[in-house]
């Protein structure tokens, strides 16, 4: 039994090293950033909640987003995964892949607020801007995976896209026109509608996929 996991752990040894790698990045960034604003290590290290000591259900909102986010980013990269190595499905590979990078890209703007403070203050580029990026981004999906699109549920996609665009409009108008805070429920919640719908569209168009490269080979049997 021991043999058994040594012998396992000796054969994992180059991946485990190698999954030190982000980790090890990530702890000599913040090093780097307490190092230059001069915050205690603790403070980067520690969760928000306990730092700010402030309750649990601050940003409770934007918290779910994040999290489905993160779901709909892990259901594109397990299904591009698993599809990239059947020539036949290269293509919708891609087509999960590309939508997993698009996810994970708006992930961390979405939850480290980048288009919000961190490209306005750092690198001087409006938000506006960046919306018109998101877009020609979104664009460019549609256009080189439009066949697979097509053949899929494209209603809950579009419904997606359409509260996405909702959102921004909200947050655009609430800006513009200094409406009051309750405005932030449509924008926000127009937002998180669109995650959720992004996350069921390649959850059940990744389920059909699979679903035929199951039933594939005892199609062919028979």
């Amino acid at each position: 039994m021991l043999s058994d996991i040594w012998r396992q752990f000796t054969k994992r040894i180059p991946l485990l090293l190698l999954l030190l790698i982000p980790v090890l990045f990530i702890i000599g960034f913040v090093l780097l950033i307490s190092w230059k604003t001069g915050q205690p290590v603790y403070v980067l290290f520690q969760d928000i909640f306990i730092v700010a000591q402030i309750p649990l259900y601050i940003g409770f909102v934007s918290n779910i987003g994040a999290f489905v986010w993160a779901f709909a980013i892990a259901v594109c990269a397990y299904v591009g995964v698993l599809l990239f190595n059947e020539p036949e499905q290269r293509n919708a590979a891609h087509f999960f892949l590309y939508a997993s990078f698009l996810g994970v890209f708006l992930m961390l703007d979405d939850f480290f607020m980048f288009h919000e403070i961190i490209y306005p203050r750092y690198f001087h580029v409006d938000s506006d801007i960046i919306y018109i990026i998101y877009a020609a981004l979104g664009i460019g999906f549609i256009i080189k995976f439009k066949k697979i699109i097509l053949k899929s549920d494209l209603t809950i996609l579009l419904l997606s896209f359409g509260f996405f665009a909702l959102s921004i409009f909200f947050d655009e108008l609430r800006e513009a026109v200094c409406l009051n805070d309750y405005w932030i429920i449509a924008e926000d919640g127009s937002k998180l509608i669109g995650i959720i719908y992004w996350l069921v569209y390649f959850s059940l168009t990744g389920k059909s996929y699979l679903q035929a490269k199951v039933t594939k080979p005892q199609t062919e049997s028979v």
